[in-house]
């Protein structure tokens, strides 16, 4: 095992850390320790000693004795035996530059439990085949832990295995050193740098370009001085957005702007007058606590926020003003560190499409938009890097009413899923916590699981909620529950194989909603008959058109159904379009069900071309609603009735009775919280629809006798 890559990063000359020449006498007794690293990010490094060697994983969240948490660990280079013993500060300019903490420390013990003498070989072929099982012996942390390589890459699961030292319950695990007792203050604060067996040397620090000064005032002063006298942008105020690529919209929250002020992971909330108002909010402070190690940021506390800060910029980062950066060049190095902080949101933004944006955002808690310049760094006061538009003149685009938003208390679930950091806030404007999503899914559950069992589901995940980073998920692996099944399905694009996660149950509906899940896209045949669908669709994308006349091409449709003896029901898309579902029979191939569904949808075309098209290049479609009956096809997915979407109203794809559609029909007034009141009052609309089945033969040649 080579500490090559270990040697190749570090300058021995100016940082403390162990070289390979501080060797540490093996033992048949291995170690572990886990090292808090205060560096550009607060994280853990969990570091297991196999052979002469300690294998290493950045952990950012650290472990956890939750059995359901699974936690990242990221495989970094081996590091040498000494490094376990390793406490100090790694100067600026260094890899890794930041302050180093003995977290916890101990023994451990491979699962099988085997011969002192075979322990290296069997921990070997466990990191070999990706999956090691530990019994750790710490002073914090202790019992059975799993390792879990997630395909051939370096990312990897750290599961905590059920025990008689698993909880359920958060853990408030002191944040100091398990050896020395003190903490990240104590330790950088410090002249010296511990290196263990009591030897210490004196300590190197490069001067931050900008200061970390005792009073709150002192930081606008030294950020003004840093940044040659460039204070934080105010927004000029504007008529109209900027609709051109080099102008990125977001929506301007409503509320106080402050300088979120890190150091050594302890936060500062600095007002624009230079007060610290760090005491008024010790909650707020609390939950900021080691979100980052070093930087400032420029934040929003808006009263729609329940827990954290709206972050629009960043100031300064590790020691450096990232000021005379352009906007975009800011941007880029600031989303990767909110992404990863659950108490700090970044708000979602549109790159010069006024339009989209307008209809999305200018409405709620975003009282204006705000158009930034891409291509600038900071300006002086008020010049137009930065502008404020008023949302007055967008009445038109009010989001569905405050009363339809009474969020009911969640209920608690005593089942086998369980829900975990019930209070993240999932949509900050409407003050939705996943606890709301869990129990969403938890009282629909009698409606949705008919048409989402046997069936391979893919899943749009929002982990920190619908301002962060979402993302598609099909391949499900790593450390899942007993009670959540999954379907190994080979595709034949990438000749890879695909585990697709079935929901059969309550409980796995569950786990997935814990997951962060808010979309669930189900295949249109079930696992038993892959190639036989057993319900198809027409989906009606309204491409931008009023949805007047979205209804106008789904009364056509449902008329020309009606015509030829076919059964279909109604549901809205979740956002602005419209699905229209067709049951069918257990002989009808995907070839067979989208030749059917295009007959139809070019009968539509043909009556009402200038309103809708079957054009597949949005580019060529002028305009015009999408008929879009092409995803009838193997391995397509389309959203499940009774899914929610990730959009500013917390819609769901809603089942209809047909008489229900109406061309003033608004998508965010069928949500979270008014889709449960309407299944209590009306009932399922599509209660039958997955018992009946059309024969698509007989639909065929009644179709050739309809008339345009």
């Amino acid at each position: 095992m080579s500490l090559k890559e270990y040697k190749t990063k570090r300058r021995f000359d100016e940082t403390p850390e162990p070289d390979d020449r501080d060797l540490v006498p093996s033992s048949n007794e291995s170690r572990f320790v886990i090292q808090c690293h205060d560096a550009t990010r607060l994280h853990y490094d969990v570091r297991l000693q196999i052979g002469d060697v300690l294998k290493s994983w950045a952990v950012p969240k650290g472990p956890s004795l939750n059995p359901s948490d699974q936690q990242l660990a990221v495989f970094v280079e081996d590091h040498p035996l000494a490094y376990a013993d390793f406490e100090g500060v790694i100067p600026p300019g260094n890899y890794g530059a930041g302050t180093v903490m003995i977290w916890d420390e101990g023994t451990y013990q491979e699962r099988s439990f085997p011969e002192p003498g075979r322990a290296r070989e069997v921990m070997e072929n466990a990191l070999n085949t990706g999956h090691i099982t530990v019994v750790l012996k710490g002073k914090r942390v202790q019992g059975e832990f799993a390792l879990i390589r997630i395909k051939q890459t370096k990312n990897w699961l750290l599961v905590k295995k059920w025990d008689q030292f698993a909880s359920t319950k958060r853990q408030n695990w002191p944040m100091t050193s398990i050896r020395s007792g003190r903490d990240f203050s104590q330790l950088a604060a410090s002249d010296q740098v511990w290196q263990g067996a009591g030897e210490r040397t004196e300590r190197q620090e490069k001067e931050s370009p900008y200061p970390q000064p005792a009073r709150a005032s002192e930081i606008w002063e030294s950020v003004a001085k840093a940044s040659d006298g460039k204070m934080l942008m105010i927004p000029q105020k504007r008529e109209r957005l900027q609709s051109h690529e080099h102008w990125i919209m977001q929506p301007n929250w409503a509320g106080k702007r402050y300088l979120l002020s890190f150091h050594h992971g302890r936060p500062k909330l600095v007002s624009k007058g230079g007060l610290d108002h760090t005491t008024r909010y010790k909650d707020l402070i609390r939950n900021l606590k080691g979100q980052l190690s070093q930087g400032i940021l420029d934040c929003v506390l808006s009263p729609e926020i329940v827990d954290g800060l709206i972050v629009y910029d960043l100031v300064a980062l590790d020691g450096k003003l990232w000021v005379h950066q352009t906007y975009e060049n800011r941007q880029t190095a600031l989303k990767p560190l909110i992404d990863s902080c659950s108490h700090l949101y970044f708000p979602r933004e549109v790159r010069g499409q006024t339009e989209l944006f307008r209809h999305y955002y200018m409405y709620g808690s975003y009282v204006a938009g705000v158009s930034h310049q891409v291509l600038l760094g900071f300006k002086e006061g008020h010049e137009e890097p930065e502008l404020k538009v008023g949302s007055a003149a967008h009445q038109h685009d009010e989001p569905s009413t405050e009363a339809s938003f009474i969020l009911p208390e969640p209920q608690v679930y005593r089942g086998k899923a369980r829900l975990s950091h019930g209070d993240r806030v999932y949509w900050p404007e409407r003050r939705i916590k996943k606890a709301h999503v869990f129990d969403y899914y938890l009282q629909v559950a009698p409606y949705i699981i008919p048409h989402i069992k046997d069936r391979p589901l893919s899943l749009v995940r929002y982990p920190q909620g619908v301002m962060g980073q979402g993302f598609f998920q099909k391949d499900m692996t790593g450390f899942l529950p007993r009670y959540l099944e999954t379907y190994p399905w080979r595709s034949s694009r990438s000749s890879k194989t695909i585990n697709y996660a079935l929901c059969q149950n309550l409980d796995s509906l569950l786990y997935l909603a814990n997951l962060g899940t808010i979309e669930i896209n189900p295949w249109m045949s079930t696992i038993h008959e892959l190639d036989k669908p057993k319900l198809v669709y027409i989906d009606l994308d309204p491409h931008g058109r009023p949805f007047q006349d979205t209804y106008r091409v789904a009364e056509l449709v449902k008329k020309l159904l009606d015509e030829i003896g076919v059964v279909s029901g109604i549901k809205t898309s979740g956002r602005s379009g419209l699905h229209i579902g067709i049951p069918l029979g257990q002989n009808h191939s995907y070839e067979q069900a989208r030749d059917f569904c295009l007959s139809v949808c070019t009968l539509v075309e043909e009556q009402l071309p200038d309103i809708c098209t079957l054009e597949r290049n949005p580019n060529k479609r002028r305009g015009r609603l999408y008929l879009d009956c092409y995803q009838n096809a193997r391995g397509q997915t389309i959203v499940a009735p009774y899914s929610l979407r990730p959009t500013p109203d917390a819609s769901v794809s809603c089942p209809l009775l047909w008489d229900e559609l109406v061309p003033d029909l608004r998508a965010g007034d069928l949500n979270l919280v008014s889709v449960r009141d309407r299944l209590k009052s009306r009932g399922e609309p599509w209660a039958d629809l997955l018992s009946l089945a059309n024969d698509l033969e007989t639909a065929r040649h009644r179709l050739k006798d309809v008339k345009p």
